[in-house]
């Protein structure tokens, strides 16, 4: 069984690489990568290095190149073969090399190119790339893209191997050599009198072939005969034709009526020509007439012209001095409008300067209002900030960092917690003494409660001394905290400047009720100045210059502002609005008199336009009339006009009496007559030469027939055809025994083929039942697909579908792989992107085949669909 391990290919067409196909075992393997990626170029490069000799040359060479480029191809097969592991390497075009690396050694050049052909039964063209019949079994197994569904390329070195395994396996099923000696002696005595499709040849083929030329010499002898005969009887037909209807006086009386013909087409063409010169003479009287015509069209418009001009130039006239007169008035109305105007404008001029005073004093005084108001408002603004500012200063110089109080406060608390610990863990001694005692060198009360928390000496006088120690818990541990928490406070105490969390706590709440009275002001400065004081300053600041501006105005009027009030300032505005009222209507009455006086001009002046365009007009037709009456008196075109029509009338009678002559003459009659008569004389001509051609090729055939002896030959022929058919006959009762028993022993092996290709048809059939239950696949002589054989019914492999043709000769590929590697011989398939014409229902039913197939060898699919196969659980391996 031949397994192949790993694949290796640099600068292959389109896998530039390198490419490494590893870990290949025995089973069914899925080498998955997208379209255009290079599977089948993997394929092609697996052929190549396996099939191609590596000095291969042209363009098969070169197309194993990248494209437009020139490195050199390079593919390393590794497979092991009857448990041996073997490695091929290959590289072509430049620096060709060849090595192949076996158990027992390696071979280099030709020589691993002769091992490998060894190894794997190919075999080499003597030139140029291999083919399918070159490379035996595997051009059957290795299936491109695309070719999966095409009839199996069984070639002559794979019948043989596959042969081998038959034999191997079913033994000499044909009847030994004697058999096929007899076998053999039949089929050549067939071959020597049929070829293989049952058709006459050679020597049975060559006696029919004299009958038949005998007898297609014997019917042209007839033919001869009855042709000469027929050439006799027409001779004698065209010797009467002569004699009669073509003879010499027939030929006068021809000529005869062509003269007359010819007389009367010469009297016709006299009436056309005369015809012809009257119809141009009247073409040239139409067009002098109609010329005077125009002529005289032209004068008369010009005079009507001229005449409607006057007309027209008198209206105008007539409208220029009435649109005149109009303006005239126009001009008086729009003369005195301009004064009534111009008393309303200086009307409205005095009312505005009084207005403009008596609110100019108004202005002054409600500016002076503003500023009282703003004035006080910043008064109140300025005693706010005042107050902030003291407020700050005051809440600055009592604030304490609220992490520090808190501080203090969880230090006070700590303390006298301590404390507390301290007094419960502490010895009381109740003192009630007659005399003084000493402890700490202080002097003690005789009836004190003292607190001992650590070891102390209480001095008695003369009664002498008492040490106590205080037991319990850790009352020293205690004593140290609490030392170290009043060394904190105190500390704290001094860094705030306060003496006691009292004071601390005191400045606290100061400082609260600091920026409460600061959060207050804070609301009345907001409440006189949103936007802060420099707003009110600067309005203050504006008003000022308003009204110093206003005042500068108002200069001796100054002192009238108190006298101005409301209804004084109502009065000055309804005088102002009916003075306004009065000047828009004067004005209006203005715009429109100056309006229609626009108007009137622009009418005037059109109409003016008009009269100096009218009178241009009125001076160049009276100048174009002089001039054409100097050229033409009107006297004179009126005279011509009448001399043309005159002329018109004589030619257009002269042309109908031409006409009517034509008309009698019948020119159609004279032409045919013509026509008739020379076509009558040609044909006699040709048809009497024919004849006299004809009866001279006739004598001449007659006399070269009759030196033929054609009786003679027909009486020889008519011998030869009887012998020929004798022999025929002898030839037909030979080749027909040999027939029959060519029949009757074809039929005998073909019972033993189909029992010699029994091992095949076993291993097709398991598979094939998968696929189609009760169906039989029949294989032909040379091991190729014949047809499926559905209940009886024989459908030949070229008449199925795509699908089931891909389908067959994949379980066919498979079943040769089944019986090769079961009688040893190497074997495996490779299969790219077969199975792309199969419905769902097959694809997954041909998955399982191949999963089935490949428990007995190696089977490579290369797909762009690998998520297909998931459900087989093959290994995959990914190209790229």
């Amino acid at each position: 069984m031949l397994v192949i391990k790993s694949i290796e290919v640099s600068h292959f067409r389109k896998l530039k690489g390198p490419v490494r196909i590893e870990g290949l075992e025995d089973g069914l393997t899925i080498i998955a990568g997208d379209n255009e990626e290079g599977k089948s170029t993997l394929l092609e490069a697996v052929r190549a290095a396996l099939f191609e000799k590596h000095s291969l040359t042209g363009e098969v060479a070169e197309s194993f190149q990248p494209y437009e480029s020139s490195v050199r191809p390079e593919v390393s097969v590794e497979f092991s073969l009857n448990g041996g592991l073997y490695r091929i390497e290959k590289g072509f075009c430049q620096k060709p090399t060849a090595e192949l690396t076996t158990p027992t050694g390696s071979f280099s050049g030709q020589a691993a190119e002769d091992q490998l052909r060894e190894l794997l039964g190919h075999s080499s063209p003597a030139r140029g790339a291999s083919k399918p019949e070159h490379q035996g079994i595997w051009g059957m197994l290795f299936v491109q893209q695309g070719s999966a569904f095409q009839p199996i390329p069984v070639n002559e070195s794979g019948q043989r191997t596959l042969r081998t395994a038959l034999e191997a396996q079913v033994g000499d099923v044909l009847g030994g050599p004697e058999s096929e000696m007899l076998i053999s002696s039949v089929k050549d005595s067939y071959d020597r009198y049929y070829t293989p499709t049952g058709r006459p040849k050679g020597e049975l083929k060559q006696v029919h072939d004299d009958v038949a030329f005998v007898e297609v010499e014997l019917s042209n002898i007839d033919g001869q005969l009855s042709d000469f005969d027929h050439k006799l009887d027409e001779l004698v037909k065209l010797d009467l034709e002569l004699s009669g209807p073509f003879n010499p006086d027939r030929m006068a009386d021809l000529q005869e009526r062509l003269q007359v013909a010819r007389d009367a087409a010469k009297g016709l063409e006299s009436l056309e020509q005369t015809f012809n010169q009257t119809g141009q003479a009247l073409k040239v009287a139409a067009v002098e007439a109609e010329q005077a015509r125009q002529q005289w069209d032209v004068r008369q418009r010009l005079i009507q012209s001229l005449e409607d001009n006057a007309k027209s130039l008198e209206k105008h006239r007539e409208t220029t001095a009435r649109i005149a007169r109009e303006l005239e008035v126009l001009d008086s109305q729009v003369a005195e409008r301009q004064g009534h105007s111009e008393h309303a404008q200086t009307a409205v001029q005095d009312a505005r300067s009084v207005l403009r005073l008596m609110q100019s004093l108004r202005n002054a005084k409600d500016i002076e209002v503003q500023l009282e108001s703003l004035r006080a408002q910043l008064q109140k603004g300025q005693d706010a900030e005042a107050e902030i500012r003291d407020t700050k200063r005051r809440i600055a110089s009592v604030e304490l960092p609220k992490e520090s109080l808190d501080r203090l406060r969880t230090l006070s608390s700590q303390i006298d917690h301590a404390r507390a610990k301290r007094s419960a863990l502490a010895t009381t001694l109740a003192l009630d003494l007659n005399g003084s005692a000493e402890m700490g060198g202080q002097t003690l009360d005789p009836n004190a409660r003292v607190e001992i928390y650590k070891q102390e000496t209480l001095n008695l006088g003369q009664l002498g001394r008492l040490t106590i120690t205080p037991g319990g818990a850790n009352v020293s541990g205690i004593l140290a905290e609490l030392d170290r928490l009043e060394r904190e406070l105190s500390e704290s105490l001094e860094t705030l400047s306060v003496a006691s969390l009292t004071e601390a706590e005191e400045r606290e709440r100061r400082e609260q009720e600091l920026k409460s009275r600061l959060a207050t002001e804070l609301v009345r400065l907001s409440a006189v100045a949103p936007d802060g004081l420099d707003p009110h300053r600067e309005r203050i600041d504006v008003l000022e210059v308003r009204l110093s501006a206003i005042r500068e105005q108002l200069g001796d009027h100054g002192d009238e502002q108190r006298a101005v009030d409301d209804r004084a300032l109502r009065e000055v505005e309804e005088k102002l609005g009916l003075a306004e009222g009065e000047e828009m209507e004067a004005r209006s009455l203005l715009d429109e008199g100056r309006k229609q006086r626009e108007g009137i001009l622009s009418v005037l002046a059109e109409a003016q336009a008009a009269l100096k365009a009218n009178q241009a007009d009125a001076d160049r037709l009276t100048r174009d009339l002089q001039s054409a009456r100097s050229d033409h008196p009107d006297e004179s075109l009126h005279d011509k006009v009448h001399a043309s029509e005159q002329t018109l009338l004589t030619a257009q009678e002269a042309h109908e009496k031409a006409k009517t002559a034509l008309e009698q003459a019948d020119p159609e009659a004279v032409r045919s007559d013509l026509a008739t008569a020379e076509r009558a004389i040609e044909n006699f001509t040709k048809q009497h030469n024919q004849i006299n051609s004809r009866i001279t090729e006739l004598r001449g055939e007659l006399r070269g027939q009759g030196h033929m002896g054609l009786g003679e030959k027909r009486q020889e022929l008519q011998g030869r055809l009887d012998a020929t058919r004798l022999r025929a006959e002898a030839l037909d009762r030979q080749a027909g025994a040999i027939s029959l028993l060519h029949q009757v022993l074809s039929e005998a092996e073909g019972e033993a083929r189909d029992h010699f290709l029994q091992p095949i048809s076993e291993r097709v059939a398991p598979l094939l039942r998968r696929l189609f239950p009760d169906h039989r696949l029949v294989l032909g002589d040379d091991l190729d697909i014949a047809f499926l054989d559905r209940d009886g019914l024989k459908e030949p492999f070229s008449s199925l579908s795509v699908g089931t043709r891909e389908q067959l000769a994949i379980l066919t590929r498979l079943a040769f792989a089944q019986l090769l590697v079961e009688q040893g011989k190497p074997a495996m398939v490779i299969l790219d992107d077969a199975l792309v014409y199969s419905d769902q229902e097959r694809f997954e039913r041909m998955k399982l085949i191949l999963s089935q197939a490949a428990q007995h060898y190696q089977i490579l699919l290369l797909t762009c669909r690998p998520g297909d196969y998931l459900s087989l659980g093959a290994p995959r391996v990914i190209l790229s």
